[in-house]
């Protein structure tokens, strides 16, 4: 199977593996800003790593096709590109980075955002995961938006 087959099959089911917290704000929060292993968290649960690695073996060109856009992004922003999918973005603080992730959104661009105390080296960044089902015409977009974004930083 291919990925683009794989794909076709699962476009509602893009998400293998997460959680939802219920709770108040002040848990939610501390979660959040507090609680990193919860928050970055990268073990995958067997069923899903087993997929991913048929998934790649049938598909070997993947995971090169998933890190293209961060470098994309990289060059947008004049940053250097990531050696993986994920492209961190070094911001002056907090209310920056809380600044850039909101105009992105406002462009209808996800990103996420990072902050103190829940980042070690305590630099606020956005953060834009890459992967290989974005079309050029998407990463276009993005760059676009982030290129917008590097004016002002």
């Amino acid at each position: 199977m291919t990925f683009d087959d794989w794909l076709s099959r699962h476009q509602e089911q893009r998400a293998t593996a997460g959680g939802a917290v219920l709770g108040s704000h002040a848990v939610v929060d501390h979660l959040v800003n507090v609680a990193r292993p919860f928050i970055f968290d990268t073990g995958l649960a067997p069923p899903a790593a087993a997929a991913a690695v048929h998934v790649v073996t049938e598909s070997p060109a993947l995971p090169q096709r998933a890190r293209e856009p961060g470098a994309h992004f990289g060059k947008a922003l004049r940053v250097e590109s990531p050696a993986g999918a994920v492209l961190s973005v070094p911001m002056p603080g907090p209310r920056e980075a809380m600044a850039a992730q909101t105009s992105l959104a406002g462009d209808g661009i996800r990103v996420g955002c990072f902050r103190p105390p829940s980042v070690p080296d305590g630099v606020s960044r956005p953060r834009l995961a890459g992967r290989a089902s974005l079309t050029e015409s998407e990463v276009e977009t993005v760059a676009d938006g982030l290129t917008q974004l590097g004016a002002r930083r």
